[in-house]
């Protein structure tokens, strides 16, 4: 579970740092710069966290079944989200405030598109190689001789 956070901390934060050298528009100083950076490894970890939490939760027989069955197909899913990220100006989801010329997003597509960024790979699918010490079933003869 560690690795998947890691994983998952890793991919957050790639794309939380090209959102920002992207839409960083603004120049506040250096404090602005280190509150940045800051923030992006805050924030990365949170979605990271709620990320694999989640994915605990929804740890239901079948929603496991179908997600392991799609193995790393899963990772298409992170790709929308991250389109909306890299579309929000042309979008309407991105403005410029006039006073500090910063480029701005909400607060909840801007989250939900870095939770559904990290998601597929805090929970990647990834088929079990080992084999169980299941013992072969007994035939019908045997069971009526117990």
């Amino acid at each position: 579970m560690f690795l998947r956070f890691l994983l998952a901390f890793g991919v957050g934060w790639i794309a939380r740092m090209i959102e920002e050298s992207l839409t960083a528009t603004g120049w506040g100083g250096p404090m602005t710069i280190l509150t940045g950076w800051i923030i992006i490894v805050f924030l990365s970890g949170f979605f990271a966290l709620a990320a694999v939490f989640i994915g605990q939760l929804l740890s239901f027989p079948a929603v496991v079944a179908v997600w392991t069955r799609a193995g790393f197909w899963t990772l298409l899913l992170a790709i929308p989200p991250a389109l909306v990220l890299a579309f929000s100006a042309k979008l309407g989801l991105r403005t410029i405030d006039p006073i500090s010329n910063y480029s701005l997003m909400d607060l909840w597509p801007n989250s939900l598109c870095h939770f559904f960024i990290i998601f597929p790979f805090a929970n990647l699918a990834v088929k079990s190689k080992v084999k169980r010490d299941i013992p072969p079933p007994l035939p019908i003869t045997e069971l009526g001789n117990r």
